[in-house]
C-alpha cells in the first residue's frame, strides 16, 4: 500500500504517511483502516503526510464522492486534521478545495513539525 499507518501515542494522534502514486480507492482504504483505530483509542487528532505523494490521475467525481463521504464521518468532523503538503500539492489540492466546502476541520502546512504544533493547540482550523 501506498501509505504507512500507526498510532502516536506520545501526541495521542493517528499519523498516515502516503508516499508513492495514491488512487482514490487506496485513500478510502487508509480511511476505512483509520476509523477503528480511532474508535478505539480515543484520539481525535489526524496528521496526513502527503510530502511523498503523488495522486492517481482520476475522474473528478471519485475524488468528489471520497470528499462527500469524508466531510459527513461524525468520527473525522470530530477531530483535527492537519495535512503536511508543499503548497498546491497536486495530491491534495482537490481534497482541500471540497473539503473546506463542506467546513471539514482541517489546516494545510508545509512541515510536520507546524502540523503537529497546530495539532496539539487549540487554535481553530484554517
Amino acid at each position: 500500500m501506498p501509505y504507512d499507518l500507526r498510532l502516536d501515542q506520545t501526541n495521542r494522534l493517528l499519523d498516515l504517511r502516503y508516499h508513492g502514486v495514491v488512487s482514490v480507492a487506496q485513500r478510502l482504504q487508509a480511511w476505512e483502516e483509520s476509523a477503528p483505530l480511532l474508535e478505539a483509542s480515543g484520539f481525535r487528532r489526524i496528521l496526513i503526510d502527503l510530502t511523498a505523494a503523488i495522486a492517481a490521475t482520476e475522474p473528478l467525481q471519485r475524488t468528489r464522492d471520497l470528499v462527500g463521504r469524508l466531510t459527513h464521518e461524525p468520527l473525522l468532523l470530530a477531530s483535527r486534521t492537519a495535512f503536511v503538503a508543499p503548497p498546491a500539492h497536486p495530491a491534495n489540492h482537490l481534497f482541500e478545495v471540497l473539503a473546506a466546502a463542506h467546513h471539514y476541520p482541517f489546516a494545510r502546512f508545509a512541515d510536520r513539525d507546524a502540523a503537529l504544533a497546530w495539532l496539539l493547540s487549540e487554535e481553530p482550523p484554517v
